[in-house]
């Protein structure tokens, strides 16, 4: 629509619409298990991942030589995939 193509022209066409989002990856050589994960989150996610909340983890990155004390490293890519059909319209 920015570059003045009829919405209708769009829709007709398009097929699926791809998007992609980098996050950084905790550092696997200082990750230290994070106990204050909020209630709320915590159930949020065992629901998303059919777990028992009580088995959901988290982790977070002490600083370490192998990550210049960040406790971070590395990227990890993120991907929503949104196809286009008669029923999404």
């Amino acid at each position: 629509m920015d570059m003045r193509i009829e919405p209708f022209l769009i829709g007709s066409s398009l097929v699926c619409s791809i998007a992609q989002r980098l996050a950084r990856r905790t550092c696997r050589h200082c990750a230290t298990e994070d106990k204050d994960i909020p209630p709320e989150v915590r159930r949020e996610i065992a629901r998303i991942l059919r777990l028992p909340p009580e088995q959901v983890k988290a982790y977070r990155g002490s600083g370490c030589e192998e990550c210049s004390q960040r406790g971070f490293r590395g990227r990890v890519a993120l991907y929503e995939f949104f196809l286009v059909t008669d029923e999404n319209c």
